[in-house]
């Protein structure tokens, strides 16, 4: 099972979105996608559904943009 947890801390309000995408680089699902305020927060996506495989994760708020590879195995 693939579980997905991101902890992380934002500085300021922002508009926050977390899209998991494939070795093709198609999305495969949207973890998470809201407005933030300021703070520490904590997510965690279930991807039991997903097949083994490499996947990547991208961390959009507002004009920063994040990338983290995550690998599922059997």
């Amino acid at each position: 099972n693939l579980t997905l947890t991101l902890e992380y801390n934002l500085k300021s309000d922002v508009q926050f979105k977390i899209i998991l995408y494939n070795s093709l680089g198609n999305e495969v699902g949207v973890v998470e996608e809201c407005a933030k305020t300021a703070g520490n927060y904590k997510t965690t996506f279930n991807g039991s559904q997903l097949l083994a495989g490499v996947y990547y994760c991208k961390i959009f708020s507002n004009d920063n943009v994040l990338m983290a590879k995550v690998i599922k195995n059997n």
